[in-house]
């Protein structure tokens, strides 16, 4: 079940016209999730790591275009290669024009003197620290912020003179963050796909989807196939009719149940304490569970609970925690993440004495010639790029090269390891409660890492791993995995990714900038924007005012995170009969998990039934049934998406 089948794949793979389909795409995806996500709030076209944006077009592309094409002039189809090719492109740079960038990016750059205040002393504490030639503007009522937040009169015109320098210069340092990631993906790739075999579950069903047909079909055995549009009429139906529920306002058309607030059943002492939110079903997540091993769907769900009963524990015995963001629990987890990234690594220490090996010595016995990457170029790219990062940093806004090195290797750590989750747990939406802004400032302290990084570094964590749903680097691993096919070329793919990624930051950027200068950022997004100014600069200013040394306490926490997790890992490793694994303590505490438990908690229920009463003969052919269950949501999603676009509001949210 680990290993994606390519053997009946056929055909060129990136090709030129794939290539040119695959930027065509990226640019209209990067186009419309602006106005989507934010004037018309619909379910985020990008918003994860298998993008309903993304599912929804390739459907058209490999089901709509290629079985037209096929029918008429047979032989000028997309191959499969091609298709996956194009899949890989959108895949990567989906959430540019979103959380994985633009959501935050902008407005960062201009909000913390837009929201300054007497009261919140901002201008006093935080804005000497922000350079000049970073910011568009510094002047809270020049025509750069106020019509960004506000909205410009009909008259008037978007500044981008103003924005042209600092978004050259941030686009360097972005660019560098992304060319880290490729290169840490492909000094692990081999690792994670060959020598542990993982399964990626995230890209069975594209694979499925792009498999080429019969000799004399026009399509493939996965349509063909009965249990996966059984599947996938469920989600349909489902979500169908919640749309014509809310579109008659209720009359001829029943509401499906799928959600319900637990809130109102544990409000009461000690049981408020565990934090027990909600219990939703979705279609996919069941899914996706289904391709999981048991250890690690079954893990999931149970430190769910598992944090919980921390929670009321702590609350009953000793003081409540107050839930997943609370400080304690916040370094705990860190504490984990970073012990399983020590483990990571430790796993892989052959294979990258390997890739050490061979960026010195070209005549070192390994094979890299089918890697995105060569071993030399990963490696020094990787050290290159971090010492450009440095520099940048230490140049451009004043920061301390040391704790620039350190940030970035914490930043680096928690990609690599939500990298995991998403290459081996399956999950489609990961995230994490800390930054390395949060671990630094508990094992430094304030005092000792000055208020200049801590103010550049603040505002870098906002944009680059606060909300870590759309982040690139699980994107580019579930790619390179895809490159497997012998028929695509790793180094070619990997040049059109990185080519698609650039395209896509230059026409997010384009289309975000445009909306919201014509409706303003705090209308569009009031909530988001001022939630996270206010969270992060009053916290800030909090730091640089009341300068603190090492949190002893909090790091104490740190550390028992650290050793539960290598507690699990070892016995995970060690004993085949244990059934827990230790991804599911990463995301034990998280908004995913909040969201996910329960069809989680199905779909494994689901699985070992299966497997204990019908053995794996069922288990494999039940299979395509789970795929059309996530093939069906993600279609029915985008259907009331376009929707939305055609009425001017939306109808339903189907992801969180």
């Amino acid at each position: 079940m680990g290993e994606i089948d390519f053997r009946k794949q056929t055909g060129g793979g990136v090709t030129f016209r794939a290539v040119v389909l695959g930027l065509l795409l990226v640019s209209f995806l990067s186009a419309i999730v602006p106005y989507s996500d934010y004037y018309l709030h619909n379910t985020p076209l990008t918003g994860n790591h298998f993008p309903i944006g993304v599912v929804f077009l390739f459907l058209f592309l490999c089901l709509g275009v290629n079985t037209v094409v096929r029918n008429f002039f047979r032989g000028a189809e997309l191959s499969s290669g091609e298709l996956l090719t194009v899949w890989c492109m959108m895949l990567v740079s989906a959430g540019l024009a979103s959380t994985g960038l633009a959501r935050y990016f902008f407005a960062m750059l201009i909000g913390p003197f837009y929201y300054a205040t007497p009261q919140n002393r901002w201008a006093e504490t935080i804005h000497r620290h922000i350079p000049k030639a970073l910011c568009p503007s510094q002047d809270p009522i020049s025509p750069v912020i106020s019509y960004f937040f506000e909205g410009m009169p009909p008259d008037a015109t978007i500044p981008w003179s103003a924005w042209q320098r600092p978004l050259i210069l941030w686009g360097i340092l972005i660019l560098m963050l992304y060319g880290l990631m490729f290169c840490l993906c492909a000094i692990l790739r081999k690792q994670w796909a060959e020598r542990e075999r993982l399964n990626f579950p995230l890209i069975q069903l594209p694979v499925e989807m792009a498999a080429p047909p019969e000799p004399g079909s026009l399509i493939n055995s996965f349509f063909k196939s009965k249990a996966m549009w059984i599947g996938f009429i469920i989600p349909v139906f489902l979500y169908f009719l919640s749309g014509m529920h809310r579109l008659y306002w209720g009359r001829y058309w029943p509401q499906p149940r799928l959600f319900i607030w637990l809130w109102s059943f544990f409000n009461s002492e000690p049981w408020r304490h565990m934090r027990l939110m909600r219990l939703g079903i979705y279609p996919s997540i069941i899914g996706f569970t289904y391709l999981l091993t048991l250890e690690v769907s079954l893990s999931f769900w149970f430190f769910y609970f598992f944090m919980r009963m921390e929670y009321l524990l702590c609350a009953v015995l000793w003081q409540p925690i107050w839930g997943d963001y609370s400080s304690r629990a916040i370094h705990q987890q860190a504490g984990a993440f970073l012990m399983m990234a020590v483990l990571l690594l430790w796993r892989a220490r052959s294979h990258l004495r390997d890739v050490v090996g061979k960026a010195f010595n070209s005549d070192y016995p390994v094979d890299d010639s089918e890697e995105p990457l060569s071993y030399r170029t990963a490696f020094f790219g990787l050290i290159g790029l971090t010492i450009g990062v440095c520099v940048w940093c230490s140049y451009l806004a004043n920061m301390s090269v040391f704790f620039t090195l350190v940030a970035l290797i914490l930043l680096l750590t928690i990609l690599m390891v939500l990298t995991r989750v998403v290459a081996q747990g399956g999950l489609i939406f990961v995230s994490q409660n800390f930054q390395p802004y949060d671990i630094m400032t508990t094992t430094f302290g304030s005092a000792t890492i000055g208020p200049s990084t801590l103010t550049i570094l603040a505002i870098q964590n906002i944009v680059f791993i606060h909300d870590s749903r759309e982040v690139m680097m699980p994107n580019i691993m579930n790619s390179f995995k895809i490159g497997d096919n012998p028929r695509i070329n790793q180094r070619v793919l990997c040049a059109a990714l990185f080519l698609s990624v650039i395209v896509g930051m230059i026409v997010a950027g384009y289309f975000y900038l445009k909306l919201m200068y014509t409706y303003g950022a705090s209308n569009l997004q009031r909530w988001d924007l001022r939630r996270i100014f206010l969270w992060r600069f009053n916290s800030l200013v909090w730091r640089i005012r009341r300068p603190r040394f090492t949190n002893w306490l909090l790091l104490r926490w740190m550390g028992y995170g650290a050793v539960l997790m290598a507690g699990l890992y070892y016995m995970s490793t060690r004993f085949y009969w244990w059934p827990f694994h230790p991804l599911g303590l990463l995301m034990a505490n998280t908004y995913p998990m909040e969201c996910f438990w329960f069809s989680i908690f199905v779909g494994w229920f689901l699985k070992s039934s299966i497997l204990k009463y019908g053995g794996g003969r069922t288990y494999k052919n039940m299979r395509p049934f789970f795929l059309g269950l996530i093939l069906g949501e993600a279609f029915i999603a985008g259907f009331w998406a376009a929707y939305g676009f055609h009425v001017g509001r939306w109808l339903v949210r189907v992801l969180p």
